[in-house]
């Protein structure tokens, strides 16, 4: 939600392809739990290439949008507002 409102767009992240980490109940609660270590950023398609010597990988969890707010996307076709989601430090 805070990248959504600071680039003013929208953003929608798809649940089911968020990483889980090992005692996540559900991608809900991942979205909204504050003790991941993941590194979430928005780039243009196309646009990143990783170092070939960086050990990890890179999910593509979602999609920007003209328009504001950050919706979490279920499989069902349900979205939740994940404006206020996640931890702030």
């Amino acid at each position: 939600g805070r990248i959504a409102a600071a680039s003013k767009v929208r953003i929608i992240i798809d649940a089911d392809k968020i990483p889980l980490a090992p005692g996540a109940p559900n991608p809900r609660q991942a979205a909204a739990d504050g003790e991941d270590y993941e590194l979430l950023f928005a780039i243009a398609p196309n646009t990143f290439k990783p170092p070939p010597d960086l050990p990890t990988h890179f999910t593509k969890v979602g999609r920007v949008f003209e328009g504001s707010g950050c919706a979490l996307a279920l499989a069902a076709g349900e979205l939740i507002d994940a404006r206020a989601m996640g931890w702030d430090h």
